[in-house]
């Protein structure tokens, strides 16, 4: 019987349908207020207190005890195991890799906190923009559009050359006081 049966993946449907709701509401927020506490609560306050947990204390702890390769891998499962969304875990296993990559490369959280802000602001942006119900947008792109998911690892990986690069260009090495 697989982990992902039963009461197991009910429960996390259910909180992905609760998260659903809360896209909902910020798709109605209509007043210059609400707006904004949404967008702090949704783009900010993730951003800051994730990569705080994740890339600053899980990661680093990791990487001392595992090695880079080992400890950016499993904080990178960790991030996308406890966000409780089955139907995005690929995608936010690959994007921990990539603020992983980014943290240990620069040595710097700030460049990971400003990538996971980008992101959360982008997703926050376009849902608000969205004409449709966010409960149809949903349930009509609950499959996965290789397409999108494609030109998504291109775009990260030729974002993570360029960031690279840079750094290298700079005279930045990689942290490696952990390991």
């Amino acid at each position: 019987q697989s982990v992902l049966s039963g009461e197991l993946l009910a429960d996390l449907m259910d909180e992905h349908r609760s998260m659903n709701q809360q896209m909902a509401y910020l798709q109605m927020s209509e007043n210059a207020a609400e707006w904004l506490f949404a967008f702090l609560l949704i783009a900010c306050l993730p951003a800051l207190a994730e990569e705080f947990m994740f890339r600053g204390v899980l990661q680093k702890e990791l990487i001392r005890g595992l090695g880079a390769p080992g400890g950016i891998v499993l904080t990178s499962l960790f991030f996308a195991l406890t966000h409780f969304q089955p139907l995005h875990f690929t995608g936010l296993f690959f994007f921990g890799l990539v603020l992983g990559l980014m943290r240990h490369w620069s040595g710097n959280l700030w460049y990971s906190i400003g990538a996971h802000f980008v992101n959360n602001a982008t997703v926050f942006i376009s849902i608000k923009m969205q004409e449709a119900p966010i409960e149809q947008l949903l349930t009509e792109r609950e499959a996965v559009q290789w397409g999108y998911t494609i030109a998504a690892f291109l775009v990260a990986g030729l974002g993570l050359w360029g960031f690279r690069h840079i750094l290298q260009r700079r005279g930045v090495q990689p942290d490696n006081r952990y390991y």
